[in-house]
């Protein structure tokens, strides 16, 4: 395996920048601990070039591999003491995401306004906003989610983040994503949030966030997200999208 000095400068640098959130997500999406989140492959490959907000941002969403995995291993865990003991580690590590997220917030989010509706032209600021607040708010929904479902009682901790909030922003982000401007690059960018919401809304149960659900199933229905409808029922194939309507 090439080490994280093979992608400091040239080429390989952004090759391996641009290609490194489709080994983090596949690795999210086995639940298992991925070798981009070790602090070396966050440094090196950037000791001559500047981080952008969208690779401080992927240095945050890497850290969830490993606490799914964590998660899982604690689930199957047998013995009480050892149980625990990864909980409150589990525990410590979403409360760190927490602060990383609302650091990265304050110091990298782009200017970026949320659309009331599809815009009848889609900039390349846009789309740039759209894509890292959307990444954004969907692993803030990860996040708080898991810390929520450990923490007993999660009410006595002071919420950073409205995940409503979060949610509804994602879902009107979804009018830039139809616009047939956005091409090849709407999958790309519309998955990873889209399961987010999905899963987020389903479990919060139908008399919450209602215009959100509306606003969802329409985009949904729209044949520009076609492609992103048939992927999302290929990895849900027991979640038929038919529970917005």
């Amino acid at each position: 395996m090439r080490t994280p000095y093979a992608f400091i400068s040239g080429h390989a640098h952004g090759l391996f920048t641009d290609g490194r959130a489709h080994l983090i997500m596949s690795h999210l999406r086995g639940r298992k601990r991925c070798v981009l989140a070790e602090p070396e492959w966050k440094t090196i490959p950037w000791l001559q070039q500047e981080k952008s907000p969208r690779d401080y941002l992927i240095d945050v969403i890497a850290e969830l591999s490993g606490i799914f995995e964590d998660l899982d291993v604690m689930k199957a865990c047998d013995d009480p003491l050892g149980k625990e003991r990864l909980k409150q580690q589990i525990i410590d590590s979403l409360l760190q995401m927490q602060q990383d997220l609302a650091t990265w917030q304050v110091v990298h989010a782009p200017d970026y306004e949320i659309p009331a509706k599809v815009p009848e032209e889609v900039s390349p600021q846009q789309v740039i906003g759209c894509h890292l607040m959307t990444f954004f708010w969907a692993t803030v929904i990860v996040v708080v989610s898991n810390f929520q479902a450990l923490w007993e009682p999660a009410q006595e901790i002071d919420p950073i983040f409205d995940l409503d909030i979060c949610c509804g922003n994602i879902i009107r982000s979804f009018y830039i994503m139809i616009h047939p401007a956005m091409g090849i690059f709407r999958t790309h960018l519309t998955i990873y949030p889209m399961t987010v919401v999905i899963d987020y809304i389903r479990e919060v149960g139908p008399q919450r966030l209602l215009e959100e659900r509306r606003i969802l199933a329409d985009c949904l229905c729209d044949p520009a997200l076609a492609h992103v409808r048939q992927f999302i029922n290929s990895l849900k194939d027991d979640i038929p999208l038919e529970f917005l309507n």
